[in-house]
């Protein structure tokens, strides 16, 4: 999710899980973005998040691909995602947070 955070600077989150091993991480902070074109033509977005929880910089890229969202983190690992709307996040992220904390 992005967001405008109370102290008025924009923030980015992303909550990772893995269902099969109970596992999952948060990374939230403001951060730097910039724009790359593929040789596909597909447009990246390369994200240097400076993350809340850490204090340390986490590099990650998102692309939008027909309806699909792409992530991927620094060793290049990819994930699919999709568009929640508002209700839909709140749900999603207090139902990962809950099973992280099992």
């Amino acid at each position: 999710s992005m967001f405008t955070g109370p102290d008025g600077q924009d923030y980015v989150s992303l909550m990772t899980f893995d269902n099969e091993n109970s596992v999952g991480d948060v990374i939230c902070g403001t951060y730097d973005a910039e724009t790359e074109t593929d040789e596909n033509g597909i447009d990246w977005t390369y994200f240097t998040v400076h993350d809340v929880y850490t204090g340390s910089d986490v590099a990650l890229g998102a692309a939008e691909v027909e309806d699909a969202l792409l992530f991927f983190d620094a060793e290049g690992n990819t994930v699919e995602g999709s568009y929640l709307d508002s209700s839909e996040t709140i749900t999603y992220m207090g139902s990962a947070a809950a099973a992280m904390m099992e």
